[in-house]
């Protein structure tokens, strides 16, 4: 889970985004709700879909045992292109964490020149496309 948040957070940055809106669908809603829990100052609203709705140590361990005994052997291996893809991600979070500077601060709030930083796409309540 911290990898997870930590991600969500590097994104934010690359983006110089103070706050960001955050969609959670199934188990990666729990990601997007302790993103919440860690980082409130950076979550401006928090949208869940089809989200569990507890996760707690009975849940992990019932959904690890059914791995354990469903999943063939095949399916539990990594492919060389996914242990080169978590290979190549760590040399990239490492990367940006010796290279992490602060982000700039927004310019003016909602009235800034980024339209959709603080929800300005949204009216009364009602979102709306571009």
């Amino acid at each position: 889970m911290d990898d997870l948040v930590r991600e969500i957070d590097d994104v934010r940055r690359a983006f110089g985004l103070e706050r960001v809106c955050l969609t959670g669908h199934s188990s990666t809603g729990l990601t997007a709700i302790e993103y919440l829990a860690r980082h409130p100052e950076h979550v401006s609203r928090l949208f869940l879909v089809t989200v569990h709705p507890f996760w707690n140590q009975k849940l992990f361990d019932a959904w690890n045992e059914s791995w354990e005994r469903d999943a063939s052997p095949e399916r539990k291996q990594l492919t060389p292109a996914a242990k080169r893809a978590l290979a190549e991600a760590e040399a990239r979070r490492k990367a940006a964490e010796a290279n992490a500077r602060p982000a700039p601060k927004e310019v003016q709030g909602q009235k800034g020149p980024d339209p959709t930083r603080y929800g300005d796409w949204e009216n009364k309540g009602i979102a709306s496309d571009f």
